[in-house]
């Protein structure tokens, strides 16, 4: 539960799409499914202010600058140095 994998070189996560997968060289396949807020405790933690700079309304919708929340599509073995690409979702047929 609530495992964290740091990456460099995505950019703003904040923009990825909810569904997009992020696939690592590894096989591993986590599917996006929503953004990662900041915690009320590191607010609480380090002071007020901490929320408000790390977050902000777009659209009427809350972005953050922090990162995403997603599930494992497919496990696998992570290890530093290993390359990761995102996948945006795949269109709809109608």
């Amino acid at each position: 539960f609530n495992e964290q994998v740091l990456v460099s070189g995505l950019g703003d996560l904040g923009d990825v799409e909810m569904g997009s997968h992020v696939v690592f060289e590894t096989g591993v396949r986590l599917q996006v499914v929503d953004r990662a807020y900041p915690c009320t405790k590191l607010e609480n933690h380090n002071g007020p202010g901490l929320i408000k700079a790390l977050a902000e309304k777009r659209d009427g919708e809350i972005y953050t600058r922090r990162g995403i929340l997603a599930s494992v599509v497919q496990s696998g073995d992570l290890q530093p140095g290993i390359s990761v690409t995102i996948e945006s979702p795949k269109p709809q047929e109608i």
